[in-house]
């Protein structure tokens, strides 16, 4: 749709737009504009930006989701939500757009054009991100010619964040509502998803309205949002973004315990020689990120007496930071996969710490790399020259080195002289040893005797994990669940980050209502609880591999990132995992399920021997280590 962005909002009296007459669906492709890439930080917003509005498009169509048929993006964007809905089934198409983003939808998502019948009418269109310009009741009604007989319209329409540009919106969205009516379309609705309003337009009324609908009080609130002048920005954007976000609630106080968090750790100063900084993740979004960093305290010095101050591994390493780490008896960095390009703290260092290679030369006390893993995901561009200088030095003046697996080892000695490789070690994960660190509790056996399977996917670069397998993927998971659930077991879907939750469409199109467990603000005692108490888990994140693990508790990897499949080479288990991307995946899941869940006694026996084989290499570094920041044993 061809919304020119130029022509300013004036609801009543717009000039109306150009209109296409017929909807070309075509590959994507074309050269970046202007030879401009998109960046990593970039694509990695984008696709988690996807997986809401996927969401909330499943959320929308209701069980039509689960009768696949044809839909088409106008002028797509790079957040787009067809990838995902192709794996519902549906086929999926692109028109218009412009050059870089159409080739960078390709590159991120695998995917071309339209498929199958290209002249036959889309049951669904969708236009992201509409500039503030009226449609005319001409055009919307070609629209709705172009559609089938049951056919639904969505547009999309992204809030400014001051008071005047929501008002703005309101109004938009109230005239737009009402030509869509006078264009005969059956029945309009908006609605309130992934920090959007979305206008939707069916052509024959469904028999219930989905989704957060905004009523006439809440879209009169938002039209008086311009006399809101005084108010900040931030909080008018906030509001919005708490009413129209997926779990909009529980993540804005999520992420405001964590703010509190963070500032409470930033406040506690490092006073004394025997101070030890460990910089990682501690105020995570990710369930498995909170494991791990408190795991890896208990595992270098868990004794009442150690005196830890936490610093953010992401935050800006200034000259106080340095001078802050010197007065210490030594830092600690990890565990975690940290050697990973595409977050906004990475321009520095080429990964996640950001210590540019100054200030790394002036720490003089020792340095402890543990537990770290190369972290690259599948069809990501490789690191930049910073990465391999800021390695180079941080190995040179490490202490200790340890990495969490062999395959990482290997990725890592390419870009080391072979006397730097020489000084990586072998330290897997602590929380693959929670049991031996006496973190692990008793397990707890259900009272009506089912046995539980753990469902956990993982939807943050989907593009990359999933490399364009949408439907053999996720129907893969969904029919290992499906087959389960005909066996008699319970489905639980855990969710270490909110966008997890994203498979549950997927399991109902299986026909599997599965339970749903987040464990982003939950406690480590919550978290480890869960996965002491249940009988396998079926995991894309590697925590939900290696805790469960650590807890002695059977593992069915769902392997979508080589740190998987390396974590079950070094444990001497490769059968206990499954390549998402190959072929009948589904039917590769349920064999590899029958084969662990046919004897869950001999699974856990085998368990905790490859367990005993970490720990004893994990009590072989916590000498080394101890002894080189002077704790005692």
């Amino acid at each position: 749709m061809d919304m020119s962005p130029d022509i300013p909002m004036n609801p009543e009296n717009a000039n109306p737009r150009p209109s296409p007459v017929a909807f070309s669906a075509k590959p994507l492709g074309g050269q970046g504009q202007n030879g401009q890439a998109h960046s990593p930080q970039t694509v990695k917003r984008a696709q988690l930006s996807a997986v809401w509005r996927f969401e909330a498009l499943s959320e929308l169509l209701g069980e039509r989701a689960f009768k696949p048929g044809k839909a088409i993006e106008f002028d797509p964007v790079l957040a787009t939500p067809l990838p995902l809905l192709s794996g519902l089934g549906w086929d999926v198409g692109f028109s218009g757009g412009m050059a870089d983003v159409n080739a960078a939808i390709a590159e991120t998502y695998r995917t071309g054009g339209a498929q199958g019948d290209a002249a036959a009418k889309p049951d669904l269109l969708l236009s992201q991100d509409l500039p503030p310009v009226v449609p005319s009741e001409e055009e919307l009604a070609r629209l709705s010619d172009m559609l089938a007989s049951d056919g639904m319209l969505v547009l999309t329409v992204r809030p400014g964040t001051s008071g005047m540009a929501m008002s703005q919106m309101a109004r938009y969205v109230k005239v737009t509502s009402r030509r869509l009516k006078a264009a005969g379309f059956a029945a309009v609705k908006q609605h309130l998803f992934a920090k959007e309003c979305w206008i939707a337009a069916y052509k024959v009324a469904p028999g219930s309205m989905r989704g957060r609908s905004i009523g006439r009080g809440e879209l009169a609130l938002w039209s008086g949002a311009g006399a809101l002048r005084s108010m900040p920005e931030r909080l008018l954007s906030g509001a919005w973004q708490t009413r129209s976000t997926r779990h909009g609630t529980p993540l804005a106080g999520h992420r405001l315990a964590n703010a509190r968090k963070a500032a409470r750790l930033r406040r506690k100063a490092v006073i004394a020689k025997h101070s030890l900084v460990h910089f990682g993740v501690h105020a995570p979004d990710n369930a498995g990120d909170l494991v791990l960093f408190e795991t890896v305290r208990q595992c270098i010095d868990g004794s009442p007496s150690s005196d830890w101050v936490l610093r953010d591994v992401r935050a800006p390493v200034t000259s106080d930071t340095i001078e802050e780490i010197n007065r210490s008896r030594g830092m600690v960095i990890g565990g975690g996969g940290l050697f990973l390009v595409d977050l906004d703290s990475s321009s520095k260092s080429g990964w996640q710490w950001p210590c540019p290679i100054e200030s790394l030369r002036e720490i003089e006390v020792p340095i402890i790399v543990f537990a770290v893993g190369y972290n690259r995901f599948r069809g990501q561009g490789e690191f930049p020259q910073a990465f391999v200088d800021s390695l180079k030095l941080l190995v040179e003046k490490a202490a200790f080195v340890g990495i969490r697996n062999h395959g990482s080892i290997a990725a890592l000695r390419s870009y080391l002289p072979e006397k730097l490789g020489a000084k990586l070690h072998f330290q897997p994960c602590p929380t693959t040893v929670l049991t031996e660190l006496g973190a692990a509790p008793a397990r707890r056996e259900t009272g009506d005797g089912r046995k539980r399977l753990v469902i956990n996917a993982a939807f943050d670069r989907f593009g990359n994990r999933l490399q364009g397998q949408y439907e053999n993927a996720l129907g893969g998971i969904a029919s290992l669940a499906a087959h389960a659930k005909a066996n008699g077991w319970e489905i639980i879907a855990s969710c270490h980050s909110y966008d997890d939750e994203a498979i549950v469409p997927f399991l109902k199109r299986a026909g599997v209502e599965a339970s749903v467990r987040h464990f982003a603000s939950s406690p480590t005692s919550e978290i480890l609880d869960f996965y002491a108490g249940v009988d396998l888990v079926a995991g894309m994140r590697g925590h939900a591999q290696m805790i469960p693990f650590g807890l002695g508790t059977p593992i069915l990897s769902l392997i979508a990132h080589d740190k998987l499949g390396w974590f079950l080479d070094d444990i001497g288990h490769r059968e206990w995992g499954v390549e998402l991307t190959d072929h009948d995946t589904g039917e590769r899941l349920r064999s590899a399920f029958d084969a662990i869940a046919g004897d869950l006694t001999a699974t856990r026996a085998a368990i905790a021997a490859a367990r005993q084989v970490l720990w004893d290499q994990t009590c072989l570094n916590r000498t080394i280590v101890q002894s080189a920041l002077s704790l005692e044993g």
